[in-house]
């Protein structure tokens, strides 16, 4: 028995048989073996930018015509594609990642080609701008830029002196993400830009970000409160005891250091200047908090459930601005039972990847026997799933934004939490105790 047959074992086959007085041959029986069709040139992956049209072609031949085709997107047929060029028009992202086969089929059987996948080259898109900042002489200040896209990208760090000069400060195929100045003098003061390119893109089309401006001040005694700053409010730039002018001391009694008044952009010798939201409106539907921006400060808004409860989350930045001015932001999730929210000032690092919780579940008392019922509120990128917690235990088939004890006993008493997982991480939210009486 021949087993996996293939074009060469074709032929003539006889059988001999034999005993010790003679031998005798059978009549040849032919073996023909019938080949299924024949792929000379599978279609190619593609690169390409957005818009443009992508043709897919494949080369066959076969022993037993006719040929047929069919046209398969990520294992689905695809209705209509039926020859042996499959033309993708005016593609755009969405289908970046996108697999092509072609089944081709005569008399005999069929046979599929190699997947060609197709990737839409994306220009650098930036997500995180770099930021204006205020630093004293001899400070360390770093700029940096987020961007997606087609990776890898190249990037171009120039600054705008205020003589009008612009030199490179890292050039494409040196610069990162992260431009770092050591030691600033006051000849660093200027605008920062980054250019990114990538394949998508030439030197001359790469995409620039918005300038940030560094501005670098003398501190005389290193206290770090700039020489500038103690002229405008004391009238000499250098800090005193005699006015209550040291960068430890509280000049207008209202508990916050000179330095912490610096730091937020407030008056420190006015005790009802200080860093706050002036107005929250529109809640609980669709808050609007409101507030002062001092020109060239950043600022971040977080929130928290309540004051025993949650952690502080960070939903804005504020961008510093050249001048003083009002601003407005909209939190944007969704309303909870109750938030408390706060300023900072500067702008504080990007939370950790994963949902945001908005309401953990509440302790409860209950009696053995009755239910009791804990929820969570959140918010997060994509789907959100969940994965209830006793005692830091997974309770099995425990799994929606909702756990239900239809009768509580006196073992079920303990810590309830849950881990809410999106597509970028997961959190876990504030426990709940139970107490069963």
């Amino acid at each position: 028995m021949l087993t996996n047959v293939q074009p060469a074992n074709a032929g003539d086959y006889v059988a001999v048989i034999m005993n010790p007085a003679n031998s005798v041959a059978s009549a040849p029986a032919t073996l023909t073996v019938l080949k299924v069709p024949t792929i000379i040139s599978s279609p190619l992956s593609v690169s390409i930018a957005p818009s443009n049209n992508v043709p897919f072609t494949v080369v066959a031949t076969s022993e037993h015509p006719p040929l047929t085709y069919q046209w398969l997107l990520n294992g689905v047929n695809l209705p209509g594609q039926t020859s042996n060029t499959l033309t993708i028009p005016n593609v755009q992202l969405p289908l970046n990642g996108n697999k092509y086969v072609v089944v081709v089929t005569d008399q005999i059987g069929s046979v599929t080609s190699l997947p060609a996948v197709l990737t839409v080259l994306v220009k650098p898109i930036i997500l995180s701008q770099p930021l204006s900042q205020t630093a004293l002489v001899g400070d360390t200040v770093s700029f940096s830029v987020a961007v997606a896209g087609t990776p890898p990208f190249a990037y171009r760090w120039r600054v705008v002196q205020t003589n009008g000069v612009s030199p490179v400060l890292a050039n494409f195929g040196k610069g990162m993400p992260t431009i770092t100045l050591t030691n600033v003098q006051l000849t660093n003061t200027g605008t920062y830009t980054v250019s990114v390119t990538n394949v998508a893109t030439t030197i001359i089309s790469a995409v620039n970000s918005v300038g940030a401006f560094l501005t670098v001040l003398v501190d005389s005694d290193g206290d770090r409160i700039p020489d500038v700053w103690m002229m405008l409010y004391f009238g000499h730039p250098t800090g005193q005891a005699s006015d209550n002018s040291l960068a430890g001391q509280d000049a207008d009694g209202d508990g916050m250091t000179n330095l912490q008044e610096y730091i937020a952009g407030t008056n420190p010798r006015d005790p009802t200047s200080y860093l706050k939201i002036d107005t929250i409106s529109g809640a609980p539907s669709a808050t609007t908090l409101q507030f002062n921006a001092i020109s060239n400060k950043t600022y971040s808004l977080q929130f928290k459930e309540s004051l025993t409860a949650g952690v502080w989350t960070k939903f804005a930045d504020v961008v510093a601005g050249t001048n003083t001015h009002a601003v407005s932001v909209l939190d944007p999730y969704p309303p909870g039972n109750s938030r408390l929210y706060r300023l900072a000032v500067p702008q504080l690092p990007a939370n950790p990847p994963g949902p945001a919780i908005l309401a953990s579940p509440q302790s409860l008392t209950v009696s053995a026997g009755s239910p009791a019922r804990f929820s969570v509120l959140a918010a997060g990128t994509g789907s959100l799933t969940y994965q209830w917690l006793f005692n830091s235990n997974p309770v099995t088939g425990a799994n929606g934004p909702t756990f239900l004890l239809p009768s509580a006993q006196a073992t079920n008493a303990g810590a309830y939490a849950v881990m809410v997982s999106d597509q970028l991480g997961s959190t876990v939210s504030q426990p709940a105790m139970l107490t069963v009486k």
